[in-house]
This record gives C-alpha cells, structure tokens and sequence, in this order.
C-alpha cells in the first residue's frame, strides 16, 4: 500500500543544487497590470488638471435636479467619501449628507425604526442613474428592511413584517377575515378610522362604520327597465358616474353631497296638509325646525283676510333694522299645533320618507341631533390610488361587488388578488403594470412636510402661508 503524500515527501524530490525558475509570462503579466494601473491614474489626475469633470460622473442629473447640474458642490459636500466607503465598509459614508438635501426639501423622516435612522436620503433616492424621478425608488431599497421588520423591532408591529416583494403583499387589511392587524382602536392603524371590527354574520371581518342607509343594489338595478323615476319627469338609469366623480387631481373621487347626488330623487318635500311649502333644507334638526316654523306662520297668514294684518298695530323699530311682523292672534296655537305633527312625518321613529330614512337620529337632552355620516373620502390611508390611471377600465372590473351590495357595512373595495392581474411579474393582462413600492406607498409621512427649505424656497400653496401669501412686510400688517 502506497503511503500518502504529504509536504515532506514532495520537498525530498526536488533537488538543493537546481536553480530556480524564471518568472516568465507571470512576470511581464504582473508588471503589464501596474503599469495600466498607473497610466489610468495619470489620465484621471490630466483631466482634473484641464477641469474636465465630466468623467467622474457616474451618469446624467435627474430632471428635478438639471438646474445644479453644473454645481456639483451643491450637493456633493464631503471629499472621498466612496473610497472611504470601501476601504472601511462604513455604509454610512456618504459624499452627499442630508443636510444638503434638506436645504431644499424640508421633510420629516421615515419613521421611528432604528434602521430608517440609519439611512441617508442618498441610499435610496440615488442620483446620477438617469432616471426621471428621484422618487421612483427601486423595490430593493424598501425590502432591505421590510422582508424582516420583526428583527430589530422595538415594539408590537401593527403591519406585515415580511414582504419581499408585490407577490408576498398580504391582502388588504379592510378585506381580511383572519385575526386582524391591531383591532385595539388605539393603535396607529387607519383601518379604525374607517371600519370597525365585527364578529355578527356568518363570518368576521371590518364593516364599514359609516352612519348612512344606502342599498347600490336598489339603486343599480331598479326593478323597473327604464330605470328610477325622477321627480323632474320620466326616468333615469343610475350607473357609477351618477354619483362618483373624480376630483380635480383625478386621483380620488369626490364627496357624496346630497345637493348634487340625491336631491333630484329624494327631495325633502312633504304632503301639502302639512302646509310646509317647498322642499326643506338637508341641514341640521334645529335648522330645519327653524324652517318648518317659518314656514308654518307663513302659512297661517296667507289664509288671513287681507285687512287683517294692516288692523295691528306695528311698533316702532331700529332705523335700518330687519324687524319681525307682530304675532296675529291665534297664530302661536296654530303653528304649535301643526308643528308637531310635522316634526312627527319627518324625525318621527315611524317616519317613512324623514330623515331617519337614511340617517341615525339620537335623542340628548338638548334635542334631537343627526349622527355624522363619518362617509371616508379614502378608505386606504397608509397607500394612495389614482383612478385617473386606471381610467380605461370599467368601475366593474374591480368594484365587482357593489351592484349586488345591499347594506352600508358592505367594503366595497377590491383585493389585491384584482390588482395583480395588472401589475407585477404574475399578471395575467397584457401590458404589465409597475409592481414597484413607491406606486401605492409613500416613503416620508408627507403631512409633516414644512415645504420651506433653508435656502428661502417657500414651497407651500400660497393660501396657506401667513397673510395668504403676501410679502413679508405686508403679512406682518394688522
């Protein structure tokens, strides 16, 4: 059997008296990378003699920033720093610090995580790539700490710890049935500001809190053909765009008014045995009591003989000041009484066509008031939405639940298993849609911007500034 070779036994086979080896081709190899080392470091230092800075450019200026393309120390302030970087692997060490950011854009961080502290402006909001908007981060930026946010959290997390990608988002809070994220309503989370919790059905999940009677079937699919009959004369058909508009920006759609969107069909008009006259206001209940009175002794007067007013006696008022006309008799007893029955037909529990048709009405000691609607103008408000771009498509194709919706807690929103057959690499329509985070989610918390830079640029719409906008001097004026 052969022994093993080991280092002695390969040293005993080499001669003491051989002469050793030349270096050959490993030589001139060697000495061929220094030297093209040592020209390219002649080349660069030649172009920063001639001031030919153009080719320590990593690539073009984004478009919000080609104003300074040509003052590069604007933002770029501190010396060596990506050498500094690699030699000591100090992430941190940055050629633009924040406080060159924040000259111009005065906002607040991301949030209180130790690792948002940590980061730059730089680490994400790379510039000299060439593209469009800085803020068009790529996803790799935002998952660096959102595949696994439990690792240094320091406190309960009320959102998904893991997501990698728009394959692993979870599904919408609002439309989840398992344990739901964070159902104490005194967390951080805006599923509460819109939806409460409920275990009654069938099965759990959030319901919408708004306090309103609405039914989209009824109203989306009349049992008439023709449509709904309109006070106006005729019918309408009711689509989506009956009710919803968008608003100017085009990315959310416009609060529900009754004025515009249900006065036509539900005009607040009564019987004329109750002498009310024309339609009354869509106010508050002392208001329209208010209404109803007036309205009442107006009444009454009209069925006076018209020489009955002129036989009372007018006291003297205020030069210029409004008056009342005097109390005729027997009015006072007239309007009460008749005032009750009216406040009967339209606060009344057994009312039909009052106010409690849509509205919950509470009994205080002060009186009857109307409970706020509290009807969400966004439902998601840790994402944003834009529904001008996504206007090709049919309100249907992803609020596919609401013709057939026939109670208010209905969430009519779509899931994100709707999203995904547009947007990210699973998507079954033609043209994909971006799966990048920053489409739906915002990275700074934009409600604490300051907009007013340390260089003067004032930045916030002009009505809300002090004195609307006007010049210092002027602002200051009383």
């Amino acid at each position: 059997m052969p022994f093993p070779r080991t280092s002695k036994s390969l040293s005993e086979r080499v001669a003491a008296e051989l002469p050793p080896r030349g270096r050959g081709l490993r030589g001139v190899r060697k000495l061929t990378c220094w030297a093209l080392a040592a020209l390219a470091a002649c080349w660069l230092l030649w172009q920063q003699g001639v001031g030919n800075d153009r080719v320590f450019h990593a690539g073009s200026i984004s478009q919000a920033h080609q104003f300074i393309a040509n003052d590069c120390a604007r933002c770029h302030q501190d010396s060596w720093q990506p050498l500094k970087r690699l030699v000591s692997f100090n992430n941190s060490a940055t050629s633009t610090p924040d406080a060159a950011c924040i000259q111009c854009h005065a906002g607040p961080q991301h949030n209180d995580h130790p690792s948002a502290q940590m980061a730059h402006c730089a680490h994400c909001h790379r510039e000299h790539h060439g593209q469009p908007a800085l803020s068009a981060v790529d996803n790799r930026f935002c998952t660096v700490c959102h595949t696994d946010l439990e690792q240094d959290a320091t406190a309960p997390l009320h959102f998904a710890a893991q997501i990698a990608d728009f394959a692993q988002h979870p599904e919408f809070a609002l439309l989840r049935t398992d344990v739901p994220p964070a159902t104490d309503s005194t967390t951080a989370h805006g599923v509460h500001r819109v939806a409460q919790w409920s275990t009654d059905g069938a099965s759990p999940g959030w319901r919408d809190k708004s306090a309103i009677r609405f039914h989209h079937h009824k109203h989306m699919q009349p049992s008439d053909p023709r449509g709904l009959p309109s006070p106006s004369g005729g019918f309408e058909r009711l689509d989506c765009q009956s009710c919803h508009q968008p608003d100017s920006t085009g990315q959310y759609m416009r609060p529900i008014a009754y004025e515009q969107h249900c006065a036509r069909c539900h005009p607040l008009s009564y019987d004329a045995q109750l002498e009310l006259g024309a339609p009354l206001p869509h106010r508050d209940v002392q208001l329209v009591r208010d209404a109803m009175r007036s309205r009442l002794a107006e009444a009454f007067r009209n069925m006076q003989p018209a020489d009955t007013a002129s036989t009372q006696a007018t006291p003297r008022g205020i030069p210029g000041a409004t008056g009342t006309a005097p109390i005729l008799p027997g009015e006072l007893d007239w309007v009460n009484q008749r005032l009750v029955t009216a406040e009967h037909v339209v606060f009344g529990k057994e009312a039909k066509g009052g106010c409690r048709f849509c509205h919950t009405l509470e009994e205080r000691d002060s009186g009857l008031s109307v409970t706020p609607t509290s009807i969400p103008d966004r439902w998601q408000t840790h994402a944003r939405f834009n529904h001008a771009s996504h206007r090709l498509l049919d309100c249907a194709a992803c609020h596919d639940r609401a013709t057939g919706s026939m109670t208010t807690a209905d969430i009519l929103l779509p899931g994100i298993a709707i999203c995904r057959e547009c947007h990210g690499a699973s998507a079954s329509k033609s043209g994909q849609a971006s799966d990048r985070c920053v489409e739906c989610h915002d990275y700074h918390d934009h409600g604490q911007n300051t907009l007013a830079g340390k260089l003067g640029l004032n930045l916030e719409p002009v009505d809300a500034r002090p004195g609307g906008g006007a010049p210092p001097d002027e602002a200051m004026q009383p």
